[in-house]
Formats: C-alpha cells, structure tokens, sequence
C-alpha cells in the first residue's frame, strides 16, 4: 500500500497566516507599548528638566547682573531702599497696590505619547486613540491572552495540515 500524503487547499495555508497575522498584530502592542509608554514618559522629564536647567541659567544670568548693577549703580540702590526699606524722599506719597494672583499651570495631560525621537513608522503603528486601551494593564492582558489563544489556535489547527501533513496522513503511515 503506498502512502499518500494528502495536499490540503491553499485556504487552510491563507487561514493558518491570517490567523496567525491577526494574533501577532494585537500581541505585538501589548508588549511594546509599555517600554514605549516609559520612554515616552522620561523624554517629558528630560525636556521638564532641561527648561527648568534653562530657566536657572537665565536667572543666574540675571542675578550677575544685578549684582553689578547694585555695585556701580546709586539709582538702583536708592530704589531699593524705597522698595525694600520703606525709605521715602522728603515730600513723596507712597501708593500701596495689591499683588496680582499667580494664576498655576494648566494640569499636563496624563495621555501616553511617543517620544519625538522615534521614527515615523512608529508613530504610524501606535496611533494615538489607541493608546489608552494599551495604556491599561487589564485591558493590555485581556488583548495578551486573546491573541496568544488565536496564534496557538492556528498553530494547532492549520499548521500541520499547512505543511502537507494531516491527521488522516500520519494515520495511514502508521498502519502500513
């Protein structure tokens, strides 16, 4: 008796990689994103630091300056005095006015986001709406699980007969 191997159609070859496809697209995510999120979240720090660096760098800038100013400057010392002191000129009237309220900073937005140094392609992958279901470590394991039981599904399904080998082959091989 001869063995005949049985060719399966080319549908089962297309499923296995659709399926396949589709459960590797959704792990992909689940397991990038993370990394992502934290690259992301360090570059805002990074740029926080760096303006803040800039602002103290300005402010020492201006504290030189003033200090100059106050050694060589009679005018601005007597201003001082008047400010400071409460020193006034003979015949001078003095107007007390209120301070405006510091109005704080708008809250930053908590959204995950890409790190501008990433490449485009990045971008293009991670879309932004996507980004709190990712974000969400429920949801990121719910959308883990899913897509391990698709792979594993065509795994066990499609893959031996994708490969020229079925259940009814190895069957008959084995009784011969």
């Amino acid at each position: 008796m001869t063995d005949k191997v049985a060719v399966e159609p080319i549908s089962h070859v297309l499923m296995f990689w659709l399926l396949a496809g589709m459960g590797v697209a959704v792990a992909l995510p689940c397991f990038l994103v993370p990394p992502i999120n934290a690259l992301g979240q360090l570059a805002a720090v990074e740029r926080r630091e760096q303006m803040r660096t800039a602002e103290l760098e300005q402010q020492i800038t201006q504290q030189h300056k003033l200090l100059e100013a106050l050694r060589s400057d009679p005018l601005l010392n007597a201003r001082l005095a008047q400010r400071e002191l409460g020193y006034q000129m003979p015949g001078e009237v003095r107007v007390v006015g209120q301070a405006l309220p510091v109005v704080p900073p708008a809250a930053q937005n908590s959204m995950p986001s890409i790190p501008d140094t990433f490449p485009q392609w990045v971008r293009t992958i991670y879309p932004a709406e996507l980004a709190h279901v990712y974000s969400n470590n429920t949801s990121r394991q719910l959308l883990a699980i899913i897509s391990i039981s698709l792979i594993i599904f065509a795994i066990l399904t499609f893959a031996r007969k994708a490969a020229g080998v079925s259940n009814e082959s190895v069957v008959q091989s084995s009784t011969a």
